[in-house]
């Protein structure tokens, strides 16, 4: 039962790190989630082109999706967008 519950502390850490490191990473290249729709920001992510323009291509996969997690999460036609009103 110890391993179970041990087991699951360590991911939900885990998940709730990731949220804050995406926010983190917004911050520190500019991103504000809310400017953007979810399915503009899933094109960003998919086009090795405009990873380039953002400067975003030097991002560890992890931290690309933590990032794009984040960024999705809090688009502008999200449950939670990061500023109301667009």
């Amino acid at each position: 039962m110890f391993k179970y519950l041990l087991i699951f502390s360590l991911i939900f850490c885990l998940n709730l790190s990731g949220s804050s490191s995406g926010k983190i990473l917004a911050k520190q290249y500019n991103l504000y989630a809310g400017t953007k729709v979810k399915r503009q920001w899933n094109r960003i992510f998919s086009k090795p082109r405009k990873l380039i323009k953002l400067k975003l291509h030097k991002l560890t996969e992890v931290e690309k999706e933590h990032l794009k997690s984040y960024l999705i999460n809090h688009a502008a036609d999200s449950a939670q967008p990061e500023k109301a009103g667009i």
